[in-house]
């Protein structure tokens, strides 16, 4: 049974409304983090892939992440250098560390 009384959204979760337009308290759902009872989508350079998030997450290096989509966050292809948000094939002459997204330039022999 309900209560008159509001109670507090703990994070991870946020108000919804019933059919019946009551309200009741919903888990939040990949691709958004919830905070004070709002449900707020995850911009891209976060990670958002996990359900029930009270705020966004930094995206790790050497990964991409499309916070909003619900999607894990990808990790960096060989040949590729990453941010947070874009995944690049390096130039000529670079290789990527795929541990940190980043292109170097190849060392001569």
């Amino acid at each position: 049974m309900g209560s008159d009384i509001p109670q507090p959204v703990p994070g991870g979760f946020y108000i919804a409304v019933a059919e019946d337009n009551g309200v009741y308290q919903k888990k939040c759902e990949p691709g958004y983090y919830c905070s004070g009872g709002q449900r707020t989508a995850c911009e891209l350079g976060f990670d958002c892939s996990s359900p029930q998030l009270a705020f966004q997450r930094v995206c790790e290096e050497g990964r991409v992440c499309n916070g909003a989509a619900g999607q894990e966050a990808q990790s960096c292809r060989p040949g590729f250098s990453c941010n947070a948000t874009v995944m690049e094939r390096c130039p000529g002459g670079q290789v990527s560390n795929v541990a940190t997204g980043k292109c170097l330039t190849c060392p001569e022999h």
